[in-house]
């Protein structure tokens, strides 16, 4: 959906554009911690589901083949996501039970379950040992949800320029299983949205 979000929001704008995700996320890092904020500004590396993994019947085949694909990183727009950072470090400091704002480096998946490492005994999926992979793949890994790589991706591609940047906020900590409460949420969806519209009135085309 972001890719149809973009090309259509491409469709009927003429000339440059800016474009950024604000939404939420799983904290990949101890210091992305519940009520925080992560701004991809290392950009967002890509975790892909394969299914020739899984569909194959010989066993020794199927094994044979990586059940994920991860994808090099693609950038974020560096001045964006600065002023998106000032931003949100001001407007999070005003809200009472909200975290730090952190820069890091986003992982978007291709699925909320498999490709995100939820273990699901009802399905074969492969993921138990994925988290190895992610931090392997990407060290800096701050951030996982299913959006900002399609947002960056699309916009670096775009032959009419888009400046393109995320942030999220961090609902649940993946590695500790701590989740925010969902009043902290509310307030932080306010004003952080208010903070991005404010970057995006700012921040020269």
């Amino acid at each position: 959906m972001m890719d149809f979000f973009v090309r259509e929001s491409r469709a009927i704008v003429d000339g440059p554009m800016i474009m950024v995700r604000y939404g939420t996320c799983g904290g990949l890092s101890d210091a992305a911690v519940p009520g925080s904020v992560v701004v991809s500004s290392l950009g967002a590396g890509y975790i892909a589901r394969n299914p020739d993994h899984f569909l194959q019947t010989d066993a020794e085949a199927r094994y044979g083949k990586d059940p994920y694909f991860y994808f090099a990183p693609v950038p974020a727009d560096a001045a964006l996501s600065s002023a998106l950072e000032e931003s949100l470090r001001e407007a999070m400091s005003k809200v009472e039970g909200a975290g730090t704002v952190l820069a890091g480096m986003n992982i978007t998946a291709d699925s909320f379950y498999s490709s995100q490492g939820r273990l699901d005994d009802r399905f074969h999926d492969d993921n138990e040992d994925l988290f190895q992979h992610v931090y392997r793949h990407y060290p800096h890994a701050t951030s996982m949800e299913m959006e900002t790589f399609t947002l960056l991706h699309t916009a670096h591609c775009s032959r009419i320029p888009i400046r393109a940047a995320a942030a999220a906020m961090v609902v649940a900590n993946r590695r500790s299983n701590v989740v925010v409460h969902e009043d902290v949420v509310d307030k932080m969806e306010i004003a952080g949205g208010r903070s991005v519209l404010d970057t995006v009135a700012h921040v020269p085309l």
